[in-house]
C-alpha cells in the first residue's frame, strides 16, 4: 500500500474512532461536548499537513457534518450558529495548516530543482572530459530509478539514488586523465589509482551537508555482491542497496558503449553479462527488478562518426574536444595536442 492511501485512511480511521466515540460514550454528550468536539481538530490539521490546502477545507467538511449531525440528533437546532461557528473554524484551521505546508513544499521543491541542476551540470562536466563517457552519468540515473521504481523504494530514496548515479563518478576528477583514457590495458599500478575514485568521490561528497543521505552509495557502487569488489571488500546485504543498484545500472551503461579499450557490445550480450553475475557480482534483487524495466527508455549514446587524423580516436561532433577546418573540410579532435600537431603537419595525418 502507498504511503498516500496509509495516510488517508488514517483520517478517516480517526474521524470515524471520533464519531463513535461520542455517539457511544455518556459523558461527551453534555457537559463535556465542547471537549469532544476538540477531537475533530485532529484529523483536520493531518488532512492539510500531510495533503495541502484543498485536503485542509475538505476534512474540515466532513468534520464540520459529523459534528453537526451529532449537535443535531443530542440537541436539536438549540444552537445552530455554535456548530456553524465550530465547521469555520474546522475549515480555516485546516486550510491555514494546507497553506503553511504547500509554501514550504515549493520552497523545497524549487530548492531541490536547483540542486539537481547544479549536480546535473557537474556530471556533465564530467563526463564531457572523455568522449567515451559523455552522458554516461544521466543514462546511468535514468535506469537506476527505473530499477528502484520497480523494488517499491520511496520517494525519498529513489530521489538520493537519481543523485548518487549523476554524482557516482565524481571522484574521476582526481585521478590522472591518462589512465582514463588509456587505449590498452592498463597496469596495475594504473589500475589500483583507478579504483581509488570511489573513496575520492566520497570524500569531495563530505564536505557537502546536501549530499550526506548517499555518500555511500558513491563509494560502494564499485562493490560486489560476492565480496570481492572494492574499495571495502562488503558483500551482500552489507553493500548499501543504492549502491548495489547503481553498479546494476553502471555496468549495463559501460558495457553498451564504447571505451577506448574495447567497442560497445549489444544490447543482447549486455544483459546476458548481467544475468550471468547475478549473486557474483550484482544483487540477484536487483538483477530481477533490472530485467522488469524496459529499455526502450535507454538513450543509446551518440553515434560515433568520426576519427581524430592524430590519434585515430573514435569520436563524435558533440563530445569532440575541438575541431579544425582544413582544405573545406572540418576535422575533429579528442584533445588540442592532437590539433596542434595536425595544424603543424597535416600531410603527414591525411597521407599526403
Amino acid at each position: 500500500m502507498s504511503s498516500k492511501r496509509k495516510k488517508i485512511l488514517i483520517i478517516i480511521l480517526i474521524i470515524t474512532l471520533i464519531t463513535l466515540f461520542q455517539f457511544t460514550s455518556p459523558m461527551f454528550l453534555k457537559e463535556d461536548y465542547d471537549f469532544a468536539s476538540f477531537f475533530y481538530f485532529i484529523p483536520v490539521i493531518f488532512a492539510g499537513y500531510w495533503f495541502g490546502f484543498y485536503a485542509g477545507i475538505i476534512t474540515g467538511i466532513i468534520s464540520m457534518g459529523m459534528e453537526g449531525l451529532h449537535s443535531f440528533l443530542y440537541f436539536g437546532l438549540s444552537n445552530p450558529f455554535e456548530v456553524i461557528l465550530k465547521g469555520a473554524s474546522f475549515m480555516l484551521l485546516g486550510g491555514v495548516a494546507g497553506h503553511i505546508v504547500e509554501s514550504e513544499r515549493i520552497e523545497r521543491d524549487a530548492k531541490d530543482a536547483a540542486h539537481i541542476d547544479l549536480i546535473k551540470a557537474v556530471s556533465g562536466t564530467l563526463d564531457a572530459r572523455d568522449p567515451y563517457t559523455e552522458g554516461h552519468s544521466i543514462r546511468v540515473a535514468s535506469i537506476a530509478k527505473r530499477i528502484a521504481l520497480k523494488l517499491k523504494l520511496s520517494a525519498g530514496n529513489i530521489k538520493a539514488l537519481y543523485e548518487a548515479s549523476l554524482l557516482h563518478d565524481v571522484g574521476n576528477i582526481g585521478v590522472d586523465d591518462s589512465f582514463l583514457k588509456k587505449r590498452g590495458r592498463l597496469t596495475p599500478n594504473e589500475f589500483a589509482e583507478i579504483k581509488r575514485h570511489p573513496q575520492i568521490g566520497a570524500k569531495i561528497l563530505k564536505e557537502m551537508e546536501y549530499f550526506k543521505n548517499f555518500i555511500l552509495a558513491v563509494r560502494h557502487h564499485h562493490e560486489m555482491y560476492d565480496g570481492s569488489g572494492y574499495p571495502d571488500g562488503l558483500e551482500g546485504n552489507r553493500i548499501p542497496l543504492l549502491a548495489r543498484i547503481i553498479a546494476v545500472a553502471d555496468a549495463y551503461d559501460a558495457m553498451i558503449s564504447d571505451r577506448p579499450y574495447r567497442n560497445r557490445m549489444s544490447h543482447e550480450s549486455a544483459v546476458e553479462e548481467i544475468k550471468k553475475h547475478s549473486g557474483q557480482q550484482f544483487d540477484p534483487a536487483v538483477v530481477k527488478a533490472f530485467f522488469e524495466i524496459g529499455f526502450e527508455f535507454v538513450k543509446p549514446p551518440s553515434v560515433i562518426t568520426h576519427i581524430d587524423p592524430v590519434c585515430k580516436m573514435k569520436i563524435n561532433e558533440i563530445s569532440s574536444a575541438i575541431k579544425h577546418d582544413y582544405n573545406g573540410k572540418t576535422h575533429y579532435f579528442c584533445a588540442n595536442s592532437c590539433k596542434e600537431k595536425f595544424i603543424e603537419t597535416p600531410e603527414k595525418y591525411l597521407g599526403y
